[in-house]
Order: structure tokens, then C-alpha cells, then sequence
């Protein structure tokens, strides 16, 4: 970060990256409905997901997530992109609070 005042300054370096745990997982007609939880203590730049379904089975890449705050309440949405190993698909996930 760069202050007002032109000093810089990094977060400290953490040993370890934090995965989410699966909570639900439902099949549809258009692929798995996964449900990940985080510790909400993890920032999230320390938050990495793995591949969980078949559609994701060769990779995920590209997440973009955006935060929107609505009353106190943060929630961010996010789009990656999913590689089978025989097609890639771009998935949405749903609100995950904060």
C-alpha cells in the first residue's frame, strides 16, 4: 500500500494459503452446485480454491472477485473459468460473506 504521504508498505508474508471446506454439493442438469466455506479470519488474497467437479477437473483460472458492501454486509461475487479436459466453461460463483 502507498500512503498519502508517499511511504509503501506490504502486509506480512504468511506461510500457508487457506482452502475453503466443501459444505454442500448438489448435481443439475447444468453441473455441480458446490458450496465453499473460508475462515472468515483469512483475508482474502490468503484464500486459494481448488478444482472440485468434473468441469473443473483439468483447472480453474482467472477468478475476478468483486466486493460489494450493502448495510455493513460484504459479499463477493466471483467469474472463473473451469477447464474439464475437454471443454473450459466460465462459472459464477454466489455470495460468500464476510
Amino acid at each position: 500500500m502507498i500512503t498519502g504521504g508517499g511511504e509503501f508498505s506490504l502486509d506480512p508474508v504468511i506461510r500457508l494459503a487457506s482452502s475453503p471446506h466443501v459444505t454442500s454439493r448438489i448435481q443439475t442438469a447444468y453441473g455441480d452446485e458446490i458450496e465453499l466455506v473460508f475462515d472468515s479470519a483469512q483475508d482474502i488474497s490468503e484464500r486459494v480454491i481448488f478444482p472440485v467437479t468434473e468441469s473443473q477437473a483439468n483447472g480453474i483460472e482467472d477468478a475476478r472477485f468483486v466486493l460489494f458492501e450493502d448495510g455493513g454486509k460484504r459479499i463477493y461475487y466471483a467469474t472463473y473459468t473451469a477447464y474439464s479436459g475437454k471443454a473450459s466453461a466460465r462459472n459464477f460463483s454466489k455470495p460468500a460473506t464476510s
